[in-house]
């Protein structure tokens, strides 16, 4: 159940010492029948914050991004995976420019997905 995955979320982000937040730890964990995208999505109905910042200065998008970029050069079979939850952070109000100050976007990582929802860089107005 979504709800109880999302209790067991609730209580690693109470305890995390990078200070993640629910939405952060959504992709670190498998929650097979369920995918990354649907318990973010659900996180979302419910409330969390998708902006977030985790002591780091990470949201949950900026993170996925970063780790997207790090893993673009080894066989990953978690890119649509990662790129769904992506799609949904973004439509649930990440920005996607957030942690240009730490030199990695979703922009970077998701190209198309920013710029079909949000346009480029130039034309987003913070």
């Amino acid at each position: 159940k979504l709800s109880f995955i999302a209790t067991v979320l609730e209580e690693l982000a109470a305890e995390d010492r990078e200070g993640n937040s629910s939405l952060h730890l959504v992709c670190d964990f498998d929650w097979f029948p369920h995918t990354p995208a649907e318990v973010a999505a659900y996180l979302l109905a419910q409330g969390a914050d998708p902006h977030a910042r985790n002591h780091a200065g990470q949201t949950p998008l900026q993170a996925l991004a970063e780790r997207a970029l790090l893993a673009a050069d080894a066989l990953d079979c978690d890119v649509q995976q990662r790129e769904d939850l992506a799609q949904v952070l973004l439509q649930g109000g990440a920005d996607p420019w957030a942690g240009e100050e730490l030199g990695i976007t979703a922009g970077d990582a998701f190209p198309g997905l920013v710029q079909a929802k949000h346009g480029a860089r130039s034309a987003c107005v913070h």
